[in-house]
């Protein structure tokens, strides 16, 4: 019995058959290209699992220009599932990303156990189940059978009428081999990784070239024995991330030595040492840190992540006041940039004073450089007591004004660093502030208010001849 859903996927074909993946990334070979792209898979593969931080994620990044179109199918063997991701850039350079969610299911976990291996090759679909069938010899790639049929199960089994009757796996190889200048990153967390490994692999087979696929993994498992590692080993790009003590990427080869690993590996240390060192959340933290040690604080991550709108004659920021508590104080440059951030990621122009200079000066700063709006910002962070894991209850404080001073809003939003680590939570919390200030930052209030002025005066107009009338005038 097979099932598939499917979310706007037909909108995303149209669109790269219109741009045939016309430009190729930059190839990520200085540490501060590295570090956009690590920042970059990490941010989609947090966005691709279904909790209710990932849906944020997704959400704020769709809002800020990206569009994200899913497809799953179901079937007995596993539940395949992926996101194919797009975005314009500013410089209206295009960016693709094939996107697999980790564990997050019974069904996954299933998969997971299912470690038995498969023979893996093949030209085409039909050749790729009838390989897997064969008997296995000294000298065959093997994968595990769980992570074949996800995979299976997600790109290469239904025949789409969008793709042309074709699967969507063999789509985006047929897009990729007519041109030779497309790319596409393909990333994933744990059994995401994996997947974004063995994907990867069946582009190569049905004619994608190296140059083509760069893969990025989190904390992925190994997928094969060593004759896959051979085969495939030059066939992509692959940046393995792990974190020093996740004990997931090395699962496979504790059990057997049947399963080996194979591209670059690069090894994180991790800041918090009371979080689980598998967690999503913690690979994203530490893609923000060395985003900010590559590039320097003054860096800007909302050209490479969202398009910001713009707001009818910008926003003056105060310098944020932020207290975190003692552990965590050591964050408080990387907090500070990416709030800014997250604000220039959500609006354009943002401007404001790199120093604490005195209320009246702001406000003659915000008038002097043509800003409508003043906003002022206060993080307060204060460990929970009594509790173990040092969990921290952060809380943005914030006054929107606009530049004659007149208080326009007051809003305080908050949340603990249970599920996110406190960078994460900050970033979190200006993103909870958009609510509150949409009434006043929105690109489209202008156009909603003349609108609704105009409808009050035809209203004026109807009830005025409809006052005449029972007048007999």
């Amino acid at each position: 019995m097979k099932q598939i859903l499917r979310n706007g996927f037909g909108l995303l074909i149209l669109t790269i058959i219109l741009t045939l993946f016309s430009v190729q990334a930059s190839a990520a070979d200085t540490e501060t290209e590295t570090a956009d792209r690590n920042l970059l898979a990490a941010a989609l593969s947090f966005s691709a699992y279904n909790d209710d931080f990932s849906k944020l994620a997704r959400q704020q990044l769709t809002e800020g220009g990206w569009s994200f179109q899913s497809v799953e199918v179901k079937e007995k063997k596993a539940e395949g599932r992926f996101f194919l991701a797009s975005h314009a850039r500013p410089d209206g350079t295009p960016v693709y990303a094939l996107v697999f969610p980790g564990t997050e299911r019974s069904s996954d976990i299933k998969v997971d156990l299912r470690i038995r291996r498969v023979p893996f090759g093949g030209h085409n679909v039909r050749e790729f189940d009838a390989v897997s069938k064969e008997g296995e010899t000294l000298t065959s790639p093997l994968v595990h059978k769980g992570f074949n049929d996800y995979v299976e199960a997600a790109l290469f089994t239904e025949k789409l009428d969008e793709c042309g009757g074709r699967t969507a796996g063999e789509f985006i190889a047929d897009i990729l081999k007519e041109n030779p200048q497309a790319h596409l990153l393909v990333t994933g967390h744990s059994l995401g990784g994996a997947a974004a490994v063995l994907a990867a692999a069946r582009f190569s087979d049905l004619g994608a070239q190296p140059e083509q696929l760069e893969v990025v993994t989190f904390g992925a498992p190994a997928v094969g024995n060593e004759a896959f590692a051979e085969r495939y080993r030059h066939r992509f790009t692959q940046d393995r991330i792990v974190m020093a003590g996740d004990p997931v990427h090395k699962s496979l080869q504790a059990l057997s030595r049947n399963f080996v690993q194979f591209g670059t590996r690069s090894i994180w240390e991790q800041r918090y040492s009371e979080r689980f060192e598998h967690e999503m959340g913690v690979y994203l933290d530490m893609a923000m840190h060395n985003y900010y040690d590559a590039r320097g604080r003054e860096a800007d991550f909302a050209p490479l992540l969202m398009t910001p709108k713009p707001v009818t004659g910008g926003i003056y920021l105060a310098r944020p006041c932020i207290t975190l508590d003692f552990q965590t104080t050591r964050d408080e440059p990387y907090v500070r940039a990416a709030m800014h951030d997250t604000l220039l990621a959500s609006y354009t122009p943002v401007t404001g004073a790199a120093l604490h200079i005195p209320r009246q000066q702001i406000f003659d700063e915000a008038r002097e450089q043509g800003c409508r709006f003043v906003l002022f910002q206060q993080l307060v962070g204060k460990r929970i007591r009594d509790n173990k894991d040092s969990v921290q209850r952060l809380t943005l404080m914030e006054e929107l004004y606009d530049v004659s001073d007149t208080l326009l809003n007051v809003q305080s939003v908050s949340a603990t660093t249970k599920n996110l680590t406190p960078l994460e939570t900050a970033v979190y919390l200006q993103q909870q502030a958009k609510e509150g200030r949409k009434d006043y930052l929105d690109p489209d209030r202008s156009a909603r208010e003349a609108a609704a002025a105009k409808e009050a005066a035809d209203n004026a107009y109807v009830q005025s001849i409809v006052r005449r009338m029972h007048q007999g005038q």
